[in-house]
């Protein structure tokens, strides 16, 4: 994959080597991170549940002190993907491709942490992988999970890399477009657990989708892929 450091965005905050709390564990991450994402949107009902569990809710993430940059290629490779994204979601949203009317995209933050990291949805750690929080508008990722792609899930390759904060980022224009929110209350008004299996699927294929349009676009402008990528990824 070629990486243009010219494309380098500024809305990466590097937390490397600080400790960020508790954080979930285990196969009950994903139940958490449900609760979390649901008490953006319901924060005084599940407020109590997360204070059980030992998650902060929206508004409860611990003050952290932030530490320098870390200037490596893990933080130059982010940075520049992110930047590819803010450049086609840019057009995108200005364009009205996104909401039928031109508006301005509001990039999300990439936050990189190791071993564990506060958000604003909860409490993060490198077994729930690189999540997206829409209460603060950010992703998550301990860089390790990129060892995981290539031992255990066997995709290694840095477009594999790159397809993980696009499709995160797709989250985020989900989240802008507000279909995280009509995902939600579709949910909520089914009170159907294969109903609401079957919509957080179609979340994640839509979110694979945008992934997927953004690689494309951004190839035909940018020449990113290189012999193989697709093959890796």
């Amino acid at each position: 994959m070629k990486l243009d450091p010219r494309m380098r965005s500024r809305n990466v905050h590097d937390r490397r080597g600080l400790r960020g709390g508790r954080a979930a564990a285990g196969g009950g991450g994903l139940l958490v991170a449900g609760l979390i994402v649901a008490s953006f949107i319901f924060p005084d009902e599940l407020r109590p549940v997360l204070q059980i569990l030992g998650v902060d809710g929206p508004g409860g993430a611990a003050s952290q002190q932030q530490a320098a940059p870390i200037d490596d290629e893990i933080n130059a490779f982010v940075s520049i993907t992110l930047g590819y994204t803010e450049d086609f979601w840019s057009d995108a949203f200005a364009s009205g491709a996104v909401t039928g009317e031109s508006a301005p995209y509001q990039p999300a933050t990439v936050v990189l942490f190791t071993g564990s990291a506060r958000s604003q949805c909860g409490a993060a750690s490198a077994q729930t992988g690189p999540f997206y929080c829409p209460a603060d508008q950010s992703i998550y990722i301990d860089p390790d999970f990129y060892d995981v792609m290539a031992t255990q899930l066997r995709s290694p390759g840095d477009f594999a890399q790159a397809y993980v904060i696009a499709h995160e980022v797709a989250h985020h224009v989900q989240n802008l477009a507000g279909v995280l929110r009509q995902v939600h209350q579709a949910k909520v008004r089914s009170n159907d657990p294969v109903m609401g299996n079957r919509l957080t699927v179609r979340l994640e294929l839509q979110a694979d989708c945008f992934a997927g349009v953004w690689a494309r676009r951004t190839d035909e402008k940018h020449q990113i892929l290189e012999q193989g990528d697709l093959g890796e990824a």
